[in-house]
């Protein structure tokens, strides 16, 4: 078996009990529920910015494995794009924005949401612009952080680019 893959039976083990300790959470009551979402909201935050600041600082410091190519600063790095029809251009904008809004599936229950706020003309806009601007600057700030550790080839090649980041930033000698 590989280095760092656990065994099917540990992960579903893992799996189950993770869902009994949100079940149990979320018997205990809606305040309970609503703790435990918050604190795992802090704990998504703090990864998210973690990853960015030491990619940027790593980035910044010059301490990766690359230096930044000349396909880094080209006008359009990706030759096949210069052959393609503005409609499939437009057809992969369109998919990377589907790919975002399916990230986030919270929208369907918004008019819930908006039905226990006190007052949800002042609070919901208030929300959603800070839902959205802390959402856009992460992704922002990751992705700025990935680009650069990681040689644009590499990013290319692979669709999971964050782990090659990890390794960019934790195992570089």
């Amino acid at each position: 078996m590989p280095v760092g893959v656990l065994p099917a039976w540990e992960v579903k083990t893992l799996a189950i009990l993770g869902l009994v300790f949100i079940t149990f959470i979320n018997c205990l009551g809606t305040v309970a529920g609503a703790r435990a979402a918050n604190a795992f909201l802090m704990l998504k935050l703090l990864a998210v910015i973690s990853i960015a600041a030491t990619g940027i600082v790593v980035g910044i410091t010059g301490r990766h494995s690359h230096e930044p190519g000349p396909d880094w600063f080209a006008s359009d790095p990706d030759p096949r794009r210069q052959t393609m029809l503005d409609w499939a251009k437009a057809g992969e904008y369109i998919t990377a924005i589907y790919g975002a809004l399916f990230c986030y599936g919270g929208w369907e229950s918004i008019g819930f949401v908006a039905g226990e706020m006190a007052d949800p003309s002042r609070d919901l806009p208030r929300v959603i612009n800070t839902a959205m601007s802390v959402a856009i600057s992460s992704f922002v700030l990751v992705n700025i952080a990935l680009f650069m550790v990681i040689p644009f080839e590499t990013v290319r090649a692979r669709s999971v680019v964050a782990v090659v980041g990890a390794h960019e930033n934790f195992a570089y000698p």
